[in-house]
């Protein structure tokens, strides 16, 4: 039976698991007996091909340049006896099952064509450039091991993500006073977000199954272990489940918005305008002082569809404990707390899908750069 911790598909697995998992202390954040992060792997293959042209005249210099890249990646994730604890102060909290993974994925083509131009006018040049992304993300074949809570199931590979897009770029210098000495600055360029596999694996059957389930701890016996001697679960002290799609074989717990993966203009964006001016003090030194604006494109944001805000208990305030490392040695009101209601708790069907669904989300930065640079007979200084 498919995530009951007093049942398990092979018995022979219950019996021989090791009693051994990993302990944290809530109370001061330290770990004990194993990685409460769980062991993973990683492997696989990548191939690049590069290819770049560049044509020079008197006033112009065209440059195009493309390259493309495959990859493949395995990776496995397992816990020790396939689940975690939770303790504050020595108590027993919580215990987190925990089902394992091996999720292969990849991609091919990731594409990047690239046209540049240059082109000189009197004391300005003035360079623009346009580059092509193509990118197909892409789920391989893999099976989800066996542990306590699941048979071994096998899942067919599928095609992840298909995105496409154009990102332009502009840039000008112009020597102020016609003598090499003073030159001002400006640029634009649109960027997309890299991605490697994270794209597949956020959309591998495998991990969209829900893998684990926190459940509160009562530790009737007093033993300070969840393990019978056998090597079972003490399956009466848990509490009730927190994640009603947990172990389940059909991908249910986590989806995201086609939209957000396929398309043109549908991958992660950056933007970033620029303005610099450089001056010559004397020769071989050299100021520059610039201003840098950067703005991001279609953030994501991850919604659980089956919880809404009247499943929430609130506002409300709880007091701050006394602590001389508090504002005031504490001892306050903190409010605007909201609580989620028991019968939402186990509800979860997180879609991820683009923020600007719900208000957006504003995401800029703005920095100031100021260098000075000299270029000794040995010897190259720079400070910022």
């Amino acid at each position: 039976m498919i995530g009951d911790p007093s049942k398990s598909t092979d018995k022979n697995y219950v019996q021989t698991q090791i009693q051994i998992y990993s302990i944290t202390d809530q109370a001061n954040g330290k770990v004990f007996s194993a990685y409460d992060n769980g062991y993973s792997g990683h492997g696989g293959n990548m191939q690049n091909a590069r290819f770049q042209t560049t044509y020079v005249t008197g006033t112009s210099r065209t440059a195009r340049r493309c390259h493309g890249r495959t990859r493949s990646s395995p990776s496995p994730t397992w816990w020790s006896g396939d689940i975690t604890m939770t303790f504050n102060n020595g108590s027993p909290q919580s215990v987190t099952l925990r089902i394992p993974s091996e999720t292969r994925n990849g991609y091919w083509p990731d594409l990047g064509l690239y046209a540049q131009d240059r082109w000189s006018f009197k004391r300005a040049s003035v360079t623009g450039g346009l580059r092509y992304d193509y990118y197909v993300g892409r789920v391989l074949d893999g099976t989800l091991p066996s542990s306590r809570w699941n048979p071994e199931q096998f899942f067919p590979g599928l095609q992840g993500a298909v995105v496409e897009g154009l990102s332009p770029r502009l840039g000008i210098a112009y020597d102020l006073f016609g003598n090499g000495k003073t030159a001002l600055k400006w640029n634009i360029a649109r960027y997309v977000v890299a991605d490697g596999v994270s794209t597949a694996a956020a959309n591998n059957p495998q991990t969209t199954i829900g893998r684990t389930d926190t459940r509160n701890w009562t530790d009737l016996n007093r033993d300070f272990t969840i393990y019978n001697p056998d090597g079972s679960l003490q399956s009466n002290e848990l509490g009730p489940s927190t994640n009603i799609n947990f172990g389940k074989i059909v991908p249910s717990t986590n989806t995201q918005d086609p939209a957000t993966l396929n398309g043109y203009g549908a991958r992660g964006s950056t933007v970033e305008w620029t303005a610099a001016v450089q001056h010559e003090l004397i020769p071989r030194m050299a100021v520059s002082a610039g201003y840098y604006f950067r703005w991001n494109g279609n953030q994501l944001a991850t919604d659980n569809t089956l919880v809404s805000k009247n499943d929430f208990d609130g506002p409300f305030c709880i007091k701050a404990p006394n602590s001389p490392q508090l504002p005031g040695g504490g001892g306050y009101d903190v409010c605007g707390l909201y609580d989620i209601k028991a019968a939402a708790r186990p509800l979860q069907q997180n879609n991820v899908t683009f923020a600007e669904n719900f208000g957006g989300i504003v995401d800029h930065y703005m920095g100031y750069d100021i260098s000075v640079n000299a270029r000794l007979s040995k010897t190259t200084l720079q400070g910022e």
